[in-house]
């Protein structure tokens, strides 16, 4: 019996929430699978795709399949589907990119994703909280940029800052 470690990492999450958001069935619902496509839907491979896009902070397609190797035993068991490793390979993955972005199918995608996910509410409110806080960064101050140099509550004057804005609404009555 042989034994081996493979960590759940942040995995399972992304699936749920990419679940909720039903990316599988939006893609494969606008773009049909192609007459010569064997494995995986496209909307499945995507679906993957993301979870390795969003967990390893890589975009790079050639190490896709690696990682799905990897992690093989529980994506298969975190999505429940048939994988297989030449479903991920780097041209499979820049054909999908290519087939995605071809005529107003993206845009469609888009519309459709957006008035399921996107919510507009009227809000009748007159007042909301400003809060602002400061990030720091080693990123390259560029003049009119977002990252500038300041004064520094974290006590690196030498750090490109950024500030950032919350709006809250405020839950006080008026008046």
């Amino acid at each position: 019996m042989e034994i081996f470690t493979e960590k759940l990492d942040d995995l399972p999450l992304i699936n749920g929430l990419l679940d909720k958001l039903d990316i599988v069935n939006q893609i494969d619902n606008i773009y049909p699978r192609p007459k010569n496509w064997k494995g995986l839907s496209i909307g499945c491979v995507v679906h993957i795709w993301l979870i390795y896009l969003l967990s390893s902070c890589d975009h790079r397609l050639s190490y896709v399949e690696d990682w799905v190797c990897d992690h093989f035993v529980v994506l298969s068991t975190i999505t429940n589907w048939e994988l297989r490793r030449e479903d991920f390979c780097d041209d499979k993955l820049g054909l999908i990119l290519e087939y995605l972005s071809s005529g107003s199918s993206w845009n469609n995608f888009l519309s459709n994703f957006a008035k399921k996910e996107i919510q507009v509410y009227d809000l009748d409110t007159d007042i909301f909280r400003i809060d602002a806080t400061i990030g720091k960064s080693f990123k390259k101050v560029i003049d009119g940029g977002l990252f500038q140099m300041g004064n520094s509550k974290h006590f690196r004057s030498d750090l490109a800052q950024f500030k950032m804005m919350l709006a809250t609404l405020d839950p006080l009555p008026s008046g």
